[in-house]
């Protein structure tokens, strides 16, 4: 199993100023992490203009030279303006067709991108499709990242043979949380298996995405990352069972500050990293993030904002290993 992190904006909102350097390239070899998970992103541009297209091509190429092996999630921000209301357009769920202009956008810039970074080792499509916040009917979910199954499996099946056949694509990042009790729904499994469902069958995805955020403040139980573990693998059993297991990448893991001390953090990475690494199905652990970032209310990191390490660093360093 390797070891990375998920990275926050690597350029600038207006894709202007690289934000990913040497001090980076440090911090994260000096955890151990030869893995990094960032998202192309157009920000506040219009458009995949040369100047943006260049200053991703040098942190990409950046991060290939440094022995990091990038994995670049393609998520609805790659097209401009993105709203939910456009990428849910027309879902099956509620009575649609499946498809709407907006994702054929989306489709048409994967494509874009696919050929433009060449480069580009690993991809991951959508983040968290199966985030919501509010649910008020059976059918109607809206806010975070969620887009409707029927949809997503569209997205997938569309934009697959868009990479070439040695460049494995993962699905996107579902969340695994606790926020309404452990239970499958919650593990990121039911939204799988949906997703499956529509796909008929038809393979668009060489590896599954997941994000663990299980027993925010508090010490980290592993029968719980277990439970999700073993919920997920079931349904790669029932529905791709001639390629099961498939890899599971941990694009996202995280405990922050304040919510969970420095130790706790310490505690949690070591025994999640533990457990996963008991799963030989488990490609990747990526933590969220490499440094805190107080701008965004997040402190997730391995280090400080000033690049001091936390306790979780060297936690993150062994890896987990008795």
């Amino acid at each position: 199993m390797l070891k990375g992190c998920a990275l926050n904006w690597v350029l600038s909102n207006d894709g202007t100023q690289i934000l990913f350097g040497q001090k980076d390239i440090d911090a994260l070899s000096a955890a151990g992490a030869t893995v990094v998970r960032f998202d192309l992103r157009l920000g506040s541009r219009t458009s995949w203009d040369a100047t943006i297209i260049a200053n991703y091509t040098t942190v990409i190429n950046q991060m290939l030279h440094a022995g990091l092996t990038p994995i670049v999630l393609l998520g609805p921000g790659i097209v401009y303006g993105a709203t939910q209301t456009q990428w849910n357009a027309n879902n099956v769920e509620n009575g649609g067709s499946g498809w709407n202009n907006f994702l054929q956008q989306y489709v048409n810039t994967v494509r874009k991108l696919a050929s433009t970074y060449t480069q580009v080792p690993l991809w991951e499509i959508w983040n968290e499709p199966n985030a919501w916040t509010s649910h008020p009917s059976a059918t109607v979910y809206t806010g975070g990242s969620f887009i409707y199954p029927s949809l997503y499996a569209n997205v997938l099946s569309r934009v697959y043979a868009y990479f070439p056949v040695n460049v494995p694509v993962i699905s996107g990042g579902l969340l695994g949380h606790d926020i309404a009790g452990l239970n499958a729904d919650s593990a990121g499994a039911t939204y799988l298996a949906q997703v499956y469902g529509y796909l008929r069958g038809v393979q668009a995805f060489d590896a599954i995405g997941w994000h663990c955020y299980l027993d925010q403040g508090k010490v980290l139980d592993p029968e719980h990352v277990q439970q999700y573990l073993n919920d997920l693998f079931k349904v790669m059993v029932e529905n791709d069972d001639a390629r099961s297991p498939l890899p599971l990448y941990v694009t996202e893991f995280g405990w922050q500050q304040p919510g969970t001390t420095t130790d706790v953090q310490a505690e949690n990475v070591a025994t999640l990293l533990r457990v996963l690494r008991n799963n030989g199905y488990v490609a990747v652990a990526c933590n969220f993030e490499d440094r805190d970032n107080p701008a965004a209310s997040q402190y997730y990191g391995l280090y400080t904002n000033d690049w001091t390490p936390k306790p979780a660093r060297d936690a993150f360093l062994a890896g987990g290993t008795p």
